[in-house]
């Protein structure tokens, strides 16, 4: 599937040193087939103590390639809730 053109933007708000929101979203919109035309909405948090910090998030995952810290890995398109869990010790 060809989905030639995108546009995407983010918005963040850090309300303090320990919580912070954001709001995204990917648009194809040069798809010449209106129905493919897509968004790939997000929006989530999260709160961090001490050397914890905890995400939560909704939306849409573009299926592709997808890297993370230098990880990278094939991923379908998906909807849903994530949650993350990190800390250092």
């Amino acid at each position: 599937m060809i989905k030639k053109n995108w546009v995407g933007g983010t918005t963040e708000f850090n309300l303090n040193s320990k919580l912070s929101f954001y709001v995204s979203d990917l648009y194809n919109y040069g798809n010449d087939n209106s129905y493919q035309q897509n968004h790939y909405y997000n929006l989530g948090g999260s709160f961090r103590k001490n050397a914890t910090r905890i995400a939560l998030n909704y939306g849409r995952q573009r299926g592709g390639l997808v890297c993370v810290g230098g990880i990278c890995r094939q991923v379908p398109e998906s909807s849903g809730i994530s949650i993350a869990l990190s800390t250092a010790f």
